[in-house]
């Protein structure tokens, strides 16, 4: 909106949204079913990740990003948003539904049957905490 919400403006998606995270300044992260897109100055819309798994839950935090996927996949961006890396998963096939910053160093992310990881630092690896 630029009316102070009297109006909302669409920015439509031919694909299905699960998630989204504003960042600092005026860029917005998607979590779509065909990857991850990236906003900016409100209406500006480019495709920063494509996958063949739908993408759940975004998350960044100063310049780095975590994503995480319907088929466990985890993808790690330290660009601020613009590139993404696959990660190794401890539980891959396995639904991973959310991704949070804890606090600059640790990230936690759930999904199905239980599965809750914690990953630490840039030199640590994933693994599963429950």
């Amino acid at each position: 909106s630029t009316d102070d919400s009297l109006t909302w403006e669409p920015l439509g998606f031919s694909t299905g949204v699960n998630g989204l995270c504003a960042t600092a300044g005026d860029t917005l992260f998607v979590a779509t079913d065909s990857g991850i897109y990236r906003i900016t100055g409100g209406s500006s819309i480019t495709s920063a990740l494509v996958t063949s798994s739908p993408v759940r839950s975004v998350s960044v935090r100063n310049r780095v990003g975590f994503a995480v996927c319907a088929d466990g996949g985890i993808f790690r961006s330290t660009d601020g948003g613009a590139t993404w890396a696959s990660m190794p998963t401890p539980v891959p096939g396995t639904m991973l539904n959310a991704v949070r910053f804890a606090n600059d160093h640790v990230v936690y992310a759930c999904g199905d049957g239980g599965t809750l990881l914690r990953y630490e630092d840039a030199t640590m690896g994933v693994g599963a905490v429950a």
